[in-house]
């Protein structure tokens, strides 16, 4: 097992992952948050978040993904969840999305590096 692992990241780098979440008991206090994500401050989607340069976008709520050719995404569109990716310029994704069963805001941060466990752990810790 461990062989195996370690061809895989040998071959796709390693990975380090964060995933939580925060209650949120109204449903409209969701969908103000979700619909502040998408229009940021200005109205469309944001371009940061904070220091970090976000380089994709993908809705499958409303079908947007800005790294697609006609900025549609490949994902079945689901209108009625909300679930938003975003993809930043140094590898890391971090997905955003409400809970289908619970009252609860749920995230995940993934972060890797090609060569060194300890960086992709590093970048983990910094946009965490």
């Amino acid at each position: 097992c461990s062989q195996k692992l370690a061809e895989l990241e040998a071959k796709y780098g390693y990975f380090e992952m964060a995933a939580s979440y925060f209650f949120c008991h109204e449903e409209s206090t969701l969908d103000i948050i979700f619909k502040r994500l998408r229009t940021g401050f200005d109205g469309t989607y944001p371009k940061s978040c904070g220091p970090f340069k976000i380089s994709r976008i993908r809705d499958v709520t409303t079908g947007f993904d800005s790294g697609e050719s006609e900025k549609k995404s490949k994902l079945p569109i689901v209108s009625d969840q909300h679930m938003i990716t975003f993809f930043f310029e140094n590898g890391a994704v971090a997905t955003m999305r409400n809970s289908g069963t619970e009252p609860k805001l749920k995230y995940y941060l993934e972060c890797v590096h090609l060569t060194h466990k300890a960086e992709a752990a590093k970048l983990l810790a910094q946009m965490h």
